[in-house]
């Protein structure tokens, strides 16, 4: 079982849907092979438009995908019944808080998360499936809000925060019974969205060049925001491209950018 944290709007269902379409077509995440099979994502808040957006954006099997929108008080009897159903690999719980609403517990109180924490925790083990917890960050420092017994609860805690700059990259710090890597993982747009792990060993032009491809038309300001660096390297860097692989079809002060024919590839 995992604990996903992030403050608001920070992409966390946005991340989870990106796992749960990878599942349900048994494409790689986050360059790691996963099983193929059912997801199930519990829609306990947030619109579910939306959310049928955000998995189609990411290519979703919708015969895979199975969503559920608890309903009643005895949501854990809900969720056990789908999870029987089902039978996925991944369950994705949007979020904690929603989902344990009509609970009424005190959120800071260890012996009111014990049970249903264990709860889910028994699932996970008896059904044999992946449960990924979606939970708020606190405001002071983005750390997991609430009681330490849902921490204590949960096998891997993956804390995701902004990357200065960019729009469009995460940096997810991890904590849990066996070692993971910190990362910062990128949204990507191609035929359908994607997440990618960066590379901060990439050389910046490579990085400005990838950018381009997956933005043509960019300018130098979403240049900026959209990668990782200093603003002048950043300027510099895509200077050195200028010409050979990539070519500005705005104006020395207002750039549109696109990739050449030599450029237009990956390597």
């Amino acid at each position: 079982m995992t604990l996903l944290v992030a403050r608001e709007k920070s992409g966390k269902s946005t991340l989870a849907a990106a796992a749960g379409a990878a599942v349900s077509n048994g494409d790689r995440f986050l360059e790691e092979a996963t099983l193929a099979g059912p997801a199930l994502y519990v829609a306990a808040e947030g619109h579910l438009d939306d959310l049928a957006r955000n998995l189609s954006s990411f290519g979703a099997d919708g015969n895979q995908l199975f969503v559920l929108r608890p309903w009643s008080k005895g949501r854990l009897l809900e969720l056990e019944s789908a999870i029987q159903r089902v039978r996925p690999l991944l369950v994705v719980i949007d979020t904690l808080a929603s989902f344990v609403e009509p609970l009424e517990l005190d959120p800071f109180r260890s012996s009111d998360w014990t049970k249903p924490m264990l709860s889910l925790s028994q699932l996970a083990q008896e059904l044999s499936c992946a449960i990924l917890v979606l939970h708020h960050g606190r405001k002071s420092d983005g750390e997991p809000r609430d009681s330490t017994a849902i921490m204590a609860g949960v096998d891997v805690i993956l804390t995701v925060a902004d990357v200065k700059n960019s729009d469009t990259e995460r940096r997810i710090r991890a904590q849990g019974r066996w070692h993971i890597e910190d990362c910062v993982v990128q949204l990507e747009k191609g035929e359908t969205w994607a997440y990618s792990l960066v590379r901060p060993d990439r050389p910046l032009v490579e990085r400005v060049l990838d950018f381009v491809r997956q933005h043509p038309g960019c300018s130098k300001r979403e240049l900026r925001k959209g990668l990782t660096g200093r603003a002048q390297s950043i300027d510099e860097a895509a200077q050195e491209l200028l010409d050979s692989v990539v070519e500005n079809r705005g104006t020395d002060s207002a750039w549109s950018l696109y990739a050449t024919p030599d450029g237009g590839e990956q390597a």
